[in-house]
């Protein structure tokens, strides 16, 4: 599995200016599991700590990421499931307020917890295709969504997170939830010429300038409503179960 965090090859920037974290487990859709979500706090912690001006997220493959990770779903409890929810609540609350500017590099979907991963980033870069998704509300989990509200319209928000849908590349460009859409041109590095052009021309205290002027947010609000949303009622486990073996086919306990 890959570090937690990495240095960007071949653009000859220094480890200080720019560090990048690989989304999710790459073996499972880059899904947020419990393992992947720390190597991401962990990551987001070191940056911070060593002064990194530029932190970079993006997923393995074809996938930005496949969301919370669901493999072990029918053995999760409900106070199990609200710690790992926190978790990632927790997770966009430190990205959010960390003293550096992040970059998604969204490399194709991104659903759920992985949209919302990837909304919590300064700068959207997406490959064209790329996809979003917000299917929390099928089993009543709000999260991301003050986020969203500092990003788009009360209403525009509320039909993401009601109806489920995808929103394709084009509409989440007139949104500005993509904050950019780069072309594929079959490489690998897709997105690292837009990059090295942002890191030569920031100086280097842009990113506390950006940190001042990010889209106000409630955080306290966001986690209060994700808690909520978990806890205000029993049977938690039994609803994500339900979504889970509806859209994935899981066996039937």
């Amino acid at each position: 599995m890959s570090s937690a965090h990495e240095p960007l090859h071949g653009a000859g920037f220094p480890p200080e200016q720019l560090r990048i974290l690989k989304v999710g487990n790459p073996r499972r859709g880059n899904s947020l599991d419990a393992e992947a979500v720390e190597r991401l706090h962990q990551g987001i912690d070191a940056a911070a700590e060593d002064g990194v001006q530029f932190l970079v997220m993006t997923g393995s493959g074809k996938l930005f990421s496949s969301g919370f990770d669901l493999a072990t779903i029918e053995t999760e409890s409900d106070p199990g499931l609200l710690y790992r929810f926190t978790r990632i609540g927790l997770l966009l609350d430190k990205l959010y307020k960390a003293p550096l500017t992040s970059v998604a590099l969204i490399n194709g979907p991104a659903v759920g917890a992985g949209a919302d991963l990837a909304m919590a980033c300064d700068i959207r870069w997406a490959k064209d295709g790329a996809t979003l998704k917000f299917p929390g509300s099928t089993f009543g989990v709000v999260l991301g969504v003050e986020r969203l509200r500092a990003l788009i319209p009360e209403e525009t928000v509320r039909d993401l997170v009601t109806s489920r849908r995808t929103v394709h590349t084009d509409e989440a460009q007139a949104l500005n939830l993509f904050t950019d859409v780069l072309a594929p041109d079959g490489e690998p590095t897709w997105w690292e010429p837009k990059l090295s052009h942002l890191l030569s021309i920031t100086p280097p205290h842009a990113p506390a300038t950006h940190q001042i002027l990010r889209p106000p947010m409630n955080c306290d609000r966001a986690m209060c409503d994700l808690v909520t949303s978990i806890a205000g009622q029993t049977g938690f486990q039994q609803r994500i179960s339900t979504f889970a073996r509806d859209h994935f086919r899981l066996p039937k306990q």
